[in-house]
């Protein structure tokens, strides 16, 4: 059999003896089988393979997600994810009266892959594409004073945001990433900043410096660090 295609075997005589070891099979009454931790990645496979989804928004919005109306069952899949070191989200869907597990994070998406992964070809494929999305988010600063200037002043004119009254701001997944330019914009230019942890709307954290010194971001400007375009974009 190719991989990712599906067989099928059915008899009364074996319908009976699935449901009298394992109990029903319907939406709201199925129940996760009591098997040890190989096995139950099997099973999950299958689980997945028939009722999950894998959504790859670029950058955005990176999951694997199921919906089931019998939480007792899905709570017994979270247990098992659980146990295999994978965490979940679980919400609840008013409207539909559905619930529905998130799989978040690429440690988590990576683990899945791992320990349980797919067959379905279009999911298995849209899976690695998740994986591949992942960017490295830390950056690399020079270890050399010239070279290190020059990549501090690309970074401040590609990622510093004008903002009003007055001041400059600058985001990143990554503390280290704000704090080290903290340090350097300090070093080069004798500029004060501040970092600060930041969560938005989806739950996210995020990292933004802050440059609100009326001298320090007039500096700025007189050194070039922040294109024209960029303050007169946003004074109009």
């Amino acid at each position: 059999m190719v991989e990712g295609q599906r067989c099928e075997k059915g008899s009364r005589k074996i319908y009976e003896n699935l449901t009298k070891k394992f109990g029903s099979f319907y939406s709201r009454e199925w129940k996760m089988p009591k098997i040890n931790k190989k096995l139950s990645k099997f099973w999950l496979r299958t689980f997945f393979d028939c009722e999950g989804w894998v959504t790859c928004k670029t950058h955005q919005n990176r999951h694997i997600g199921l919906d089931s109306i019998n939480e007792s069952g899905l709570n017994q899949v979270i247990n098992a994810l659980n146990n295999l070191g994978i965490k979940t989200i679980k919400k609840y869907n008013e409207k539909r009266k559905i619930y529905r597990i998130y799989i978040y994070g690429k440690e988590n998406l990576k683990l899945f892959k791992q320990q349980i992964n797919f067959l379905h070809p279009e999911k298995k494929k849209k899976l690695e594409e998740v994986l591949n999305d992942y960017i490295v988010y830390i950056w690399n600063f020079p270890k050399n004073n010239k070279g290190c200037k020059l990549f501090v002043n690309n970074k401040l004119k590609e990622k510093l945001k004008f903002r009003k009254p007055l001041y400059f701001r600058m985001t990143s997944k990554e503390q280290e990433n704000l704090k080290m330019m903290q340090n350097l914009i300090k070093k080069f230019y004798g500029i004060d900043s501040k970092v600060y942890k930041c969560v938005n709307g989806y739950g996210t954290t995020f990292y933004e410096l802050n440059i609100t010194r009326k001298e320090d971001v007039l500096k700025l400007i007189k050194l070039q660090l922040i294109p024209e375009s960029k303050i007169k974009a946003n004074l109009i």
